[in-house]
Order: C-alpha cells, then sequence, then structure tokens
C-alpha cells in the first residue's frame, strides 16, 4: 500500500489507490492555478506561441527575405534549419493538434526561457503535448 503526504497538517499515512489518485489530482489542480496565477506565464504562453509561428512559417520567411534582397548564406540557413528542426521534433512523433505547442515548448526550453524542469510541469498539466 503506497504512502502520501495528506495536505491537512502534511501528515504521512497510508492510502488506497482511490485516496492516491485524488491526492494527485488535488496537487495538479494546485499546479495548475499557481501557473495561471504567475505572472510569468502570459511571457512564456507568448513566447511558446511566437516561436510556433516562427517555426512553422520558416521556409516563407527564408524565402521572402532571399526576395527582398538579403543575402543569407546555405550554411547560416542549413544550421538554423538544424536547431528549429530539433526544437520541433515532428518527426519522431504522431501530428496531433497540440503539434506546434509541442514544438513551441522545445523552442523555448533549447533558447533558455524555461528550464527543463518548468516544461516537464507544462507538459504534465496539458495533456497530449
Amino acid at each position: 500500500m503506497p504512502f502520501a503526504l495528506i495536505p491537512d497538517g502534511f501528515t504521512l499515512q497510508k492510502v488506497t489507490a482511490a485516496q492516491e489518485r485524488a491526492v494527485k489530482s488535488k496537487r495538479r489542480q494546485d499546479d495548475l492555478i499557481a501557473l495561471i496565477n504567475n505572472p510569468q506565464t502570459l511571457a512564456v504562453l507568448g513566447t511558446v506561441i511566437g516561436g510556433t509561428i516562427v517555426a512553422l512559417q520558416f521556409e516563407e520567411i527564408i524565402n521572402s527575405l532571399k526576395e527582398s534582397g538579403v543575402d543569407i548564406s546555405d550554411e547560416v540557413i542549413q544550421a538554423t534549419k538544424e536547431k528549429v528542426g530539433s526544437g520541433l521534433n515532428l518527426a519522431s512523433r504522431a501530428v496531433s493538434p497540440l503539434a506546434p505547442v509541442d514544438a513551441a515548448l522545445g523552442i523555448v526550453r533549447q533558447a533558455g526561457l524555461i528550464d527543463s524542469e518548468t516544461e516537464t510541469r507544462i507538459r504534465e498539466l496539458i495533456p497530449g503535448i
């Protein structure tokens, strides 16, 4: 039988499977409320959405820059594709409606805007990514 910290007074006691699920659900809800109340959440969401838009429009952006006369070497394009591609990592996953969010989270983490623990917590809070 598993042990769990029960919130009222934080006592450690043996719990049934149903009680353990209830405690985990309560913690998940508390984490979600803390995420919503965090002032940095808006900045992270904006970065995720912006990163998604840029990542999905990468080819069009490069083509538009070339048409405008900007000289971009093939090495720079390839290095950028590799960096964006490593953030996307869509080839190894089944494409879902949340794939852009998944891609943007990877890009944001690689950019150093969030740490891996925060990314893991966001992925746990939002099922499907």
